[in-house]
């Protein structure tokens, strides 16, 4: 009786075991995303695009545009690599802060304090020509708006940001991920005047930006590549900005996982 009741017991328990085991290696999987953000001619993004949109073929895409960044054809933007826990939330940037006016005081008029009375400030006259021979001739009245000077700024960051929450499926190889990369660009200053009453104002420079992001949620395999981002540049004509996402299941030790079954290898750049 007693032994029949041990091994009622240890029927029951292994499962639970095996479940717990199962367990700790999937909390223990983690996940590697690579974002190449690329520019590239808009005729070749448009000739590759078929490719790009078909995830089977995304990588062999992926392929052909590193081989034009080595021929000079493409420009690498950047190409953040980013490894996370599974289910854990994980972020990485590179950027510089770019600062500027947001707020501006208003002008005032200056002129030299001894032309000032108690009446209207008069305005410059042409001076006669006995002025001019006696020497008495006035200096022309000087009036400067002075003005426009920042009171507030903000700033902004420039360049590329990828934020990402992934988690591994019970399968092993399916992720299921929230991804938001992001890429703002300075584009230059442009002038905008400033106007204060009737005839006041100032001129002053405000930045340009255009922001690429990307803010969703999709499932990958392990070792698929996908399109993100297929976007026109605004302060370049013919150029498209593409943002190409590669995912890979890693174990415990490090080793990317593929399909069920097959032998786990190292994971190769």
């Amino acid at each position: 009786m007693i032994k029949i009741a041990a091994a009622l017991i240890a029927a029951l328990t292994c499962p639970l075991a095996q479940n717990s085991n199962a367990q700790e290696e999937d909390t223990s999987r983690q996940v590697r995303l690579e974002l190449l953000v690329v520019r590239l001619p808009e005729a070749k993004a448009l000739e590759l695009r078929p490719l790009l949109r078909d995830p089977a073929r995304c990588g062999a895409a992926q392929e052909s545009i590193l081989a034009m960044i080595g021929k000079k054809q493409a420009e690498l933007v950047d190409w953040p690599i980013l490894t996370t826990k599974s289910g854990q939330i994980a972020m990485t940037e590179n950027v510089h802060e770019l600062r500027y006016a947001t707020q501006f005081a208003a002008p005032d008029l200056h002129v030299p304090t001894s032309e000032i009375g108690a009446v209207a400030v008069p305005e410059p006259t042409v001076p006669t020509a006995e002025e001019k021979e006696s020497g008495k001739a006035k200096e022309p009245l000087e009036v400067r708006v002075v003005g426009g000077l920042p009171s507030a700024f903000e700033k902004r960051d420039i360049g590329v940001t990828f934020e990402v929450e992934a988690v591994v499926a019970p399968d092993g190889v399916t992720v299921e991920m929230r991804v938001v990369p992001s890429h703002v660009t300075f584009m230059g200053w442009h002038k905008v005047t400033l106007d204060h009453g009737r005839t006041e104002r100032v001129t002053v420079k405000q930045p340009d930006f255009q922001n690429i992001k990307v803010n969703t949620n999709i499932n990958v395999t392990s070792g698929q590549s996908v399109l993100l981002a297929f976007q026109k540049l605004l302060d370049r004509p013919n150029q498209i900005e593409v943002f190409i996402l590669t995912t890979t299941v890693l174990n415990h030790n490090g080793v990317a996982v593929s399909k069920p079954g097959q032998t786990p290898r190292k994971q190769q750049r």
